[in-house]
Parts: structure tokens; C-alpha cells; sequence
């Protein structure tokens, strides 16, 4: 695989993370349980209703909090697909730094393709078979 090529889609697939954990969160998460949706339907998979009970949280003298209750989707999306999105793009931040990403597209350059480039331009038009 050309490394320019591979620079370019690690640093696509980073910044898509980025994208769907920040303004593009809710719509991709909308998208991937409307697809879970169909496949279930279209495979004669039953919907599973998954419901958290509601715990009571402890409250302290003054306060008026009440209990909290997430939904199954809610659960999911929470404990699940947000940590997943967080540790996909810590991952490829780590192992693909920035200085390393530099030093693929500069390799690059030391292609068969790029070699042969650079050596037919500078080779005068009387010279080439």
C-alpha cells in the first residue's frame, strides 16, 4: 500500500471519530439504531426493550433530586458507544502521532512511482529511449 495513501485514510478515520463523538453524535447514533432496527426486522429478530430500574440516589438535608431512569438505548449509548468512540480515537491518536503521519506521506516519496517521476524530469528529452 502507497504510504501517502495510508496517511491519508489515518488521518480520515481520525477526524471521522472526532466528527461522530462531537457535533455529529447524535445523528450517528440515531443512524446506527435505525439500522439495528431494520436488521432486526428484516430477519424476524424480536425488538428487546431493555430498561434500567430506577435506583434512588441518597439525598442529602435540603436537597430534591429524584431518581433517575435511562432507557435501554440510552444505557447503550452512554456506557457503550460513547467510551468505544473515545478509546477508538485515543488509539489512533497514540499510534498515530502526528510526527509519524509526517514521516509516511515523506516516505512516500521514495515510491518505485515517485523515483521514476522525479528521474524522467530530470532526464533532457535527447537522453530518454
Amino acid at each position: 500500500m502507497d504510504l501517502a495513501v495510508a496517511e491519508q485514510l489515518v488521518l480520515d478515520c481520525r477526524d471521522k471519530f472526532v466528527e461522530m463523538r462531537g457535533t455529529g453524535l447524535t445523528a450517528t447514533w440515531t443512524k446506527i439504531v435505525t439500522k439495528a432496527k431494520s436488521f432486526a426486522s428484516e430477519h424476524g429478530i424480536s425488538e428487546v426493550e431493555f430498561v434500567e430500574r430506577s435506583r434512588a440516589k441518597r439525598l442529602l438535608a435540603g436537597e430534591e433530586v429524584g431518581s433517575e431512569c435511562m432507557t435501554g438505548e440510552e444505557w447503550l449509548r452512554v456506557t457503550m458507544f460513547i467510551p468505544v468512540l473515545d478509546q477508538l480515537t485515543i488509539q489512533l491518536k497514540e499510534q498515530f502521532s502526528d510526527g509519524q503521519i509526517v514521516l509516511m506521506k515523506e516516505m512516500s516519496y521514495f515510491s518505485t512511482r515517485a523515483l521514476r517521476a522525479v528521474v524522467q524530469s530530470s532526464v533532457p528529452q535527447i537522453y530518454r529511449a
